[in-house]
């Protein structure tokens, strides 16, 4: 029997038509209040015009002074307007994380989603940003610095999603 290739247009509305990952294995950090690119980023070219890319993150984050946020930002499509808290005061952020763990090696695991409507059929890449409070906001933390730690991967998932 023969390989049968269905036509995304054929399937129903909710149908996964596509998936992509991006992971991030290295160590970073950062002490800047001024939103970056962590460094977590995938991209996707959607098959129509009215599919929906559905962001997935896990990550793993550590904040050298326990009290202090780490701001988390996604940025691409229309995340950069449609997934922003905005009440008026404190940081337009997608999330804020404080890890609360007092140990100066505590890693807290973290997720994040979003439903974007990028209505395009242009490559469009989902970047992950990222600020602190203050002190010093860290990803991936490797094992060498702690002898019970362990390496850790950061993880995009794009999924295009039948409109």
């Amino acid at each position: 029997m023969g390989l049968i290739r269905l036509q995304s247009s054929s399937l129903p509305s909710g149908s996964v038509l596509q998936v992509v990952q991006g992971i991030k294995t290295d160590y970073s950090y950062t002490t800047s209040s001024s939103f970056a690119s962590s460094g977590l980023k995938a991209s996707i070219t959607p098959s129509s015009t009215s599919s929906k890319v559905l962001v997935t993150i896990h990550t793993l984050l550590g904040q050298s002074n326990y009290l202090k946020r780490i701001y988390l930002k996604l940025i691409g499509g229309n995340a950069a307007t449609g997934y922003i808290g905005d009440d008026g005061t404190g940081v337009e952020c997608s999330m804020a994380v404080t890890t609360r763990v007092s140990d100066a090696y505590g890693m807290i695991p973290v997720s994040l989603q979003y439903l974007d409507s990028p209505s395009t059929t242009s490559s469009t890449e989902y970047d992950l940003h990222w600020a602190v409070e203050a002190n010093e906001g860290i990803m991936n933390r490797p094992q060498n610095l702690d002898a019970n730690g362990a390496k850790t991967a950061s993880t995009i998932v794009l999924q295009e999603i039948a409109g």
